[in-house]
């Protein structure tokens, strides 16, 4: 009777451990809302992990070349130390949207503490740009519990990716073929994998050379 219960409960942690992930990666149909991708077309460009003084203006530089506008999902503590590189992405046209304060996972954050996180760094956005972030890409792609927890911001992940994390390539690397509504994960953060940085400044001369507009993700 008693191995019977335990297997039962066996189960029934392990089924909910399926359904959690199911409903919380980045690619499940189930789950809170979120975006994959915009049919109104074009690719919408987005970075994550930054700002950084590094590759951050190697990475405005590179879009400016290709006239390219992107959203920055940005991380609060590199926020706080490199505030004149989030002006700057401002400056150029891009939009600056939500990342976390630090790159934990939100999926088991309480979600009264990540609503506070949000409404913080979107404070200090909006005091360093003018413009109020209307989107969270949460790390990992891993979609928080309680989609009220990030509320009134749309929740977005991508439907492309370069593979620029880790990396490991250089810049002549092939990359998937890009349709028109996708929204294209690529970072502007530090990365100590060799490659990195290379393969995302190569796979934005790549999209550069597809026949597609390359816009942020606000943009008509």
């Amino acid at each position: 009777m008693i191995e019977a219960l335990l297997v039962s409960l066996g189960f029934g942690a392990a089924a909910a451990g399926v359904a959690c992930g199911l409903a919380l990666h980045p690619r499940s149909p189930i789950g809170a809302p979120v975006v994959r991708r915009d049919p109104a077309g074009g690719v919408r460009i987005t970075f994550d992990d930054g700002p950084d003084p590094e590759w951050t203006p190697r990475v405005l530089d590179r879009l400016a070349a290709i006239g390219a506008r992107a959203s920055f999902f940005v991380l609060g503590d590199r926020v706080d130390r490199y505030p004149e590189l989030v002006r700057a992405c401002a400056a150029a046209g891009h939009e600056i949207e939500i990342h976390g304060m630090s790159h934990r996972a939100a999926t088991f954050q309480w979600p009264a503490s990540l609503a506070r996180e949000i409404a913080t760094l979107s404070d200090s956005i909006e005091e360093l740009t003018q413009r109020r972030p209307r989107w969270y890409r949460p790390p990992y792609g891993a979609r928080p519990m309680l989609s009220s927890a990030i509320r009134p911001l749309r929740l977005v992940t991508w439907s492309w990716s370069c593979g620029d994390w880790p990396g490991g390539a250089d810049n002549g690397a092939r990359f998937p073929r890009v349709r028109a509504g996708d929204v294209v994960l690529l970072h502007d953060g530090p990365s100590a994998a060799p490659g990195a940085r290379a393969r995302t400044l190569g796979a934005l001369e790549a999209l550069a050379a597809t026949s597609q507009p390359l816009v942020a993700l606000g943009e008509p």
